[in-house]
């Protein structure tokens, strides 16, 4: 299976051709980065995934990080003195299931 941790991400991210990617509107079975270059031939339904491939990665590490920030802020509430009982139960319920969603990706 595919190494989807964010540290492999971000590694991959940082070795890739820079974007965006494009796939060729003559040539549906070829891939050129931003500048043009190409970067290779493949299938024409599997070019439009790959050129979108690093898009959606960013968007993959942006969400995570937006959702590991959003824990940090439940996981206040959730141990806060200053709320009620059924708050910080409700806190943790959101905490536990935001934790279940990034599972272990290494964030």
């Amino acid at each position: 299976m595919t190494d989807l941790s964010t540290t492999n991400l971000k590694r991959l991210l940082d070795q890739a051709a820079p974007g965006p990617w494009r796939a060729r509107v003559n040539y549906t079975d070829q891939i050129h980065d931003a500048a043009g270059d190409y970067l290779g031939i493949m299938h024409d339904r599997n070019t439009r995934l790959a050129a979108a491939a690093p898009q959606l990665a960013d968007e993959l590490l942006r969400m995570r990080e937006a959702l590991h920030d959003l824990s940090e802020v439940w996981e206040a509430v959730s141990i806060c003195p200053f709320r009620t009982p059924a708050e910080q139960q409700l806190a943790a319920a959101v905490v536990a299931h935001i934790d279940e969603i990034l599972g272990d990706h290494d964030v």
